[in-house]
């Protein structure tokens, strides 16, 4: 997934981390959210698609804490970058 986003296919990073996130369990795989060293995969509508997925954006829109990737916009929308 680094590798892919790194030579700039972020769609191929974006295939790579959902494979990986189904195929695996634990807290370990947030990690690989956040570690993409290129902004272009936290861009994609399929990112922002996979965070709605996984309960993330719900869970920021509870708590507030959104943390430094992910902001919301307007009322019921959310962009990462």
């Amino acid at each position: 997934m680094r590798l892919a986003d790194a030579l700039g296919d972020a769609e191929l990073a974006l295939t790579i981390l959902r494979g990986f996130w189904n195929e695996h369990s634990g807290y370990n795989k947030y990690e690989y959210l956040w570690t993409a060293p290129y902004s272009a995969l936290r861009t994609l509508p399929g990112f922002k698609a996979h965070m709605i997925e996984t309960g993330l954006a719900d869970y920021w829109r509870q708590t507030g804490e959104w943390g430094d990737v992910c902001r919301p916009a307007g009322a019921d929308d959310f962009e990462c970058g």
